[in-house]
């Protein structure tokens, strides 16, 4: 019965030490650490509004840019979508962005619906829907531009330029 029961303890220990050095994120002077990317999901598991984690993997990209653009998949997934739109902004700079995939447009589409006072992501959003991704996401840009105001009013000088808007949208955009 001693040995069964000491048996039981080293497994849940092993397992422990497994679930441990699995998820090995550090916290250093109240700053959460991450030792790989996918201690990123770990973290959002444990951490209320995901701002703290946010804040790790935007150091984590800093330092490892190759895993942009899986950073702002795994962002899209757990935050607000436009959150991802700078990972996926750095994934270009590298070489590694893909208009086809499906968090890319989520997270650009939302972005472009943001308030003013996130110019850094509209602009980023900007790029990747009407410059880099124009072939993909052109048409749902204009389409989203003629039935929010946001997005009109963030799209508006681009879309204008680029004869992309007509009638009343046009006429609307003149007036912002």
């Amino acid at each position: 019965m001693l040995n069964l029961l000491l048996s039981l303890m080293s497994f849940f220990a092993i397992q422990f030490i497994n679930v441990t050095y699995v998820n090995a994120m550090k916290v250093k002077e109240g700053k959460i650490i991450l030792e790989k990317i996918n201690d990123y999901e770990f973290c959002q598991s444990k951490d209320y509004s995901g701002d703290f984690c946010h804040q790790a993997l935007l150091e984590w990209v800093e330092k490892n840019p190759k895993d942009a653009f899986q950073a702002g998949k795994m962002t899209r997934l757990k935050m607000n979508p436009w959150a991802a739109v700078p990972f996926f902004a750095k994934a270009w700079e590298q070489g590694e962005g893909d208009c086809k995939d499906e968090d890319v447009k989520l997270s650009v589409l939302s972005a472009l619906g943001l308030p003013s006072n996130q110019q850094d992501v509209i602009k980023a959003a900007l790029d990747i829907s009407l410059n880099k991704c124009s072939n993909e996401l052109q048409n749902e840009v204009v389409s989203l531009a003629k039935s929010n105001d946001y997005v009109l009013k963030n799209t508006c000088k681009t879309l204008i330029q680029r004869k992309m808007l007509t009638g009343v949208s046009a006429k609307r955009c003149t007036k912002i």
